[in-house]
């Protein structure tokens, strides 16, 4: 894996712990207002981690690579 890979391999994971450290967040809060903003996060984190492996998926597919 080239350097660009790893960086991009870097943001994926750190969006895998965004995406958890809200869903802790959920679990704890004792305020609505915090908890309704969590659950937006949450989906957005959820969505734009999707994309981001869906990207790196296609582009290790055309470049002929495999996982």
């Amino acid at each position: 894996m080239d350097e660009k890979g790893k960086n991009f391999r870097n943001q994926i994971l750190n969006e895998a712990d965004m995406l958890e450290g809200c869903r802790n967040r959920m679990c704890i809060t004792d305020d609505e207002q915090e908890l309704e903003r969590l659950y937006c996060g949450l989906g957005l984190r959820a969505a734009n981690l999707y994309h981001m492996n869906l990207r790196r998926i296609r582009e290790m597919e055309s470049n002929g690579e495999d996982n």
